[in-house]
């Protein structure tokens, strides 16, 4: 880790999909031990966003470092290895329970 560097950076991330651009120049730094959210509306891309940021799709311009090491054409796997993951919303992980079962 090098000092003063962000423990994550997205600098120019951009994505496409066809003519469809989902992501735009994203940009934004996050300092070791903050917390930071991302919100908008359905469609606004969020989960667009955490997929480049995971690795789990590739950009189509810019670049992801954590702690100054740009991490942007590593795998997913290699990236969570260095500590950026993501978990995957299960709406019904339990479905053959009951409601008062799943509390």
């Amino acid at each position: 880790m090098s000092s003063g560097s962000y423990a994550l950076e997205v600098r120019g991330l951009c994505k496409s999909f066809g003519a469809l651009v989902v992501a735009e120049d994203v940009g934004f730094s996050v300092p070791e031990g903050a917390a930071f959210g991302i919100i908008g509306p359905n469609g606004a891309g969020k989960t667009t966003l955490f997929n480049l940021v995971t690795g789990t799709l590739r950009p189509s311009a810019g670049t992801v470092s954590i702690f100054g090491q740009d991490v942007s054409k590593l795998s997913a796997m290699a990236r969570c290895e260095l500590g950026i993951a993501r978990s995957f919303q299960v709406p019904q992980p339990f479905s053959h329970m009951t409601a008062f079962e799943n509390v």
